[in-house]
């Protein structure tokens, strides 16, 4: 009868265990949290691939902050993700010269990088346009907010 007892606590323990761990996220899926704000320092590697690993699996890139934290409540953190068109830094004319039939570009101003969220880059295969204009590539991103609202760091792209 001892012994019995003994299995069923044994059993017990350890389904109550594999319970908790099932729903938790895994130490470096958890440092996403932090290591994410700061884009990955160097000692933020492993972080960095289980981010990756969940964006690969289809998976949001980081886990629910409750499946982090000891009291398994999300303390009022979030996160924000999705897809950017990219926009690389480009030179536009500002101001044009007309002489005749014949125009020519008087004033050039560089334009900033940007990043158009929520689209993707797209071109059309007939005419070669791409839409939003001048993107290159579409990337990924990802954000943290704490419970007040505030963004924790910047936007993370990749």
């Amino acid at each position: 009868m001892m012994m019995k007892g003994a299995i069923l606590g044994a059993a017990l323990i350890a389904s109550a265990t594999l319970s908790s761990t099932a729903q938790a996220a895994s130490e470096d899926e958890c440092a996403i949290w932090i290591c994410l704000p700061g884009a990955f320092p160097a000692t933020c590697e492993a972080a960095k691939s289980a981010m990756i690993d969940r964006v690969r699996d289809r998976k949001s890139p980081l886990p629910p902050f409750s499946a982090c934290s000891a009291d398994g409540t999300d303390h009022g953190m979030s996160s924000n993700h999705g897809v950017a068109a990219y926009i690389p830094p480009r030179r536009e004319c500002t101001r044009w010269n007309y002489s005749g039939n014949r125009e020519t570009c008087a004033n050039w101003e560089t334009l900033p990088e940007r990043y158009v969220r929520g689209t993707r880059c797209r071109t059309h295969h007939e005419s070669g346009i791409r839409e939003p204009a001048g993107c290159t590539r579409t990337y990924r991103y990802a954000e943290v907010f704490d419970a007040s609202g505030d963004q924790q760091g910047d936007t993370y792209y990749w």
